[in-house]
């Protein structure tokens, strides 16, 4: 008898136990998770401009750290996943498709300043290379001069020799890290 209720306690304590590790990871939890700082998103978006400001929000808000959003992101080969979408009631979504919805549209995309259209956000495939027209071919011969030029274009001329000689830095140094 005895050992029966030794029993049970250890299973009661070591339920409780779990109980409080884990805690409740509902929809309560995700949103009552950490607190989003606007600098950090921003930065986020500034070096990762292809990602929406609402999946960078989210993940801020479930792991509390930039560092571990930005791991996040290159994990995941430069997207986050999207919050999940809160259910809106049919009659109260009726009103908003009338001058609302455009309405709705506009400020969306006020929020959104750094991307330019949703289909170019889903294209994760484009890498740096391609968008920059860089001939991944190309060798890297040395670095740039870092000089201030009174021609603007001459300026944006060395910026994007500087930008080319920075991603096949980056490129190089990943094949050789993936080779061994």
């Amino acid at each position: 008898m005895n050992n029966v209720i030794v029993l049970l306690a250890v299973i009661a304590v070591v339920f409780f136990f779990f109980w409080m590790i884990l805690g409740n990871n509902g929809p309560d939890g995700v949103s009552a998770g950490y607190p989003v700082r606007e600098d950090h998103v921003r930065e986020l978006l500034l070096v990762f401009p292809g990602i929406e400001e609402e999946a960078v929000r989210y993940d801020l808000r479930k792991t509390g750290s930039i560092q571990q959003t930005t791991e996040n992101i290159l994990r995941l080969g430069g997207t986050l996943p999207m919050p999940p979408q809160e259910r809106v009631p049919q009659h109260a979504a009726g009103p908003s498709t009338s001058n609302g919805g455009i309405q709705g549209q506009q400020s969306n995309n006020r929020s959104h300043p750094s991307t330019s259209t949703s289909s170019s956000n889903n294209k994760s495939s484009v890498d740096l290379i391609q968008r920059l027209s860089i001939d991944p071919d190309a060798e890297i011969v040395e670095k740039p001069e870092n000089k201030w030029h009174a021609d603007p274009q001459m300026r944006a001329i060395n910026f994007n020799k500087k930008k080319e000689y920075m991603v096949l830095q980056a490129r190089k140094k990943f094949l050789e890290k993936n080779q061994s």
